[in-house]
């Protein structure tokens, strides 16, 4: 299996695609997420950074991962990794492509991509329109799903951290109503190392669990 890294690059509300020059049948003349190969012994923040200045003349700082594409191609398997990366210097030159457009993430599927980005297209679609932190609203009532997409964290009960914020967002463990059970709920957090304890007051007496 091939490892690549595609690079997703966001200028005002727009995302840099480019269309292949080379390349076998299968992506010649597709449109990608610019990107390439990642070398023996290289790292794939090093690879995606390397590339995108290859391909480009442009600096570029990878900030996070984002998702993953795994297309069998008839000549080979391909694992694409996409990540989130942001434009630091220089003036955009084509070197591997034979054009570069800006679009909207509306307009990512009207294109022609190469059948491995389609996946990774679809992700930032449905993720652009997946509930975000500014659409929370004091008072309104959301379930762990909403919570977990908004912070991007686990949806299993207890503390988990956000990989959004990177803070603690506290997960209900249950479904019911805060004080319709037989619990009185509140948390004390103690530090033990890399992982947190906290005491739920029952009504008839505590206990600790990790999480």
């Amino acid at each position: 299996m091939l490892c690549v890294v595609a690079a997703f690059i966001e200028r005002d509300d727009h995302i840099l695609i480019a269309r292949r020059s080379t390349g076998d049948s299968n992506v010649l003349g597709k449109w990608e997420f610019p990107g390439g190969k990642v070398e023996p012994g290289e790292t794939e923040v090093h690879a995606i950074e390397r590339e995108i200045f290859e391909e480009f003349g442009v600096s570029v700082q990878s900030e996070k991962y984002l998702t993953n594409s795994v297309f069998e191609y008839p000549n080979r398997t391909v694992d694409v990794h996409l990540y989130q990366c942001r434009y630091i210097s220089g003036e955009f030159q084509l070197h591997d492509h034979s054009e570069s457009r800006w679009v909207s993430k509306e307009e990512l599927l009207q294109y022609d991509l190469a059948p491995a980005d389609i996946p990774l297209a679809k992700y930032v679609l449905e993720d652009s329109h997946s509930l975000q932190i500014s659409d929370l609203v004091v008072g309104n009532k959301y379930n762990n799903k909403q919570i977990a997409t908004a912070f991007k964290c686990s949806s299993m009960g207890g503390m988990r951290r956000s990989k959004k914020t990177n803070s603690l967002v506290l997960i209900a463990k249950h479904n019911n109503p805060l004080y319709d059970d037989d619990r009185s709920w509140y948390f004390k957090l103690y530090r033990y190392g890399y992982s947190w304890r906290s005491n739920i007051r029952r009504k008839s007496k505590y206990y600790a669990c990790d999480i």
